[in-house]
């Protein structure tokens, strides 16, 4: 997929294991969802699907888990297809940074603030249908994340979108961008909402590169916290702090001194040991 990539499997790039566990994962519930939905006989089925997809009232109900769940649905074969592709195709290269537990809990981020981002909206009191969907489904922010985190870190790289088209990352980056943006000026409605994928871009941005925003903000947060804390400490209650190990009175220090050999002087040396009885070999005094 993007120039200069080593490891390939028949012209592709090798997805690492954080991108098969990712595609296994979304083909098994996609297949679950299919046989439950049209082969389970009565209302069990359709009754355990309805608990998976993001809705206002699973998110009333604090039916939390339709936060992460709803990012491993799919409507169709069609919107699996594009939706096992969308992550495949810029994953490979994205996993091999992050390493494989940081990739998929990106993944996760992405599908979480997604959902809570398209919820804020729905709450809205907006008189356009499209931003009250009665639910969300699909990996859209997903997507969205990894093709923003990815063109962050390969702004000069190529890569063929869609296998036809060659862009440059900074294009990908626009490109994502304007097509979530397109998606709400034509009303074009998709399964995971048109809000969704905005927070798979706002992931993308923060919780991406080394270090991240996000950490990067943590980082500075903590610090100043510590100089805040530091200064309200005295020079005398540093010194008498019991980890001090300069504190005479530290009980410590002083059970290790007591416990510990005493101090001698020893004396002697070569030179005197010369002086009483010199060596019969010359040499050694030359």
């Amino acid at each position: 997929m993007s120039d200069g990539q080593q490891q390939r499997v028949g012209g592709l790039p090798r997805p690492g294991p954080g991108v098969k566990l990712a595609l296994i994962v979304l083909g098994a519930v996609a297949l679950a969802t299919a046989i439950l939905g049209h082969w389970v006989p009565g209302d069990t089925g359709p009754y355990i699907i309805s608990l998976l997809p993001m809705t206002q009232h699973g998110l009333g109900a604090l039916q939390l888990w339709r936060l992460a769940t709803s990012g491993l649905l799919t409507v169709d074969l069609s919107h699996l297809f594009f939706s096992a592709l969308g992550i495949y195709f810029l994953s490979t290269d994205l996993e091999k940074t992050m390493g494989k537990w940081r990739y998929l809990r990106f993944l996760l981020i992405s599908v979480i603030l997604g959902n809570l981002l398209g919820a804020a909206v729905n709450a809205l009191p907006i008189d356009v249908a499209i931003f009250h969907p009665s639910a969300m489904v699909g990996p859209g922010a997903a997507i969205a994340a990894t093709a923003i985190a990815w063109s962050k870190a390969n702004e000069r790289m190529q890569v063929r979108l869609f296998f036809i088209l060659p862009v440059t990352g900074k294009q990908l980056y626009y490109a994502t961008i304007g097509l979530c943006l397109l998606s709400v000026v034509f009303f074009q409605s998709v399964p995971e909402g048109v809000v969704a994928p905005f927070g798979g871009i706002l992931t993308g941005i923060l919780f991406s590169g080394q270090p991240s925003k996000a950490r990067a903000a943590y980082l500075r947060l903590k610090l100043f916290f510590i100089r805040r804390q530091k200064g309200h400490v005295s020079a005398r209650s540093f010194l008498n702090d019991p980890h001090n190990p300069n504190d005479p009175n530290d009980s410590r220090s002083r059970a290790k001194r007591k416990g510990g050999p005493e101090l001698r002087v020893v004396l002697g040396g070569l030179e005197d040991k010369l002086k009483d009885q010199p060596p019969k070999d010359k040499r050694f005094l030359n």
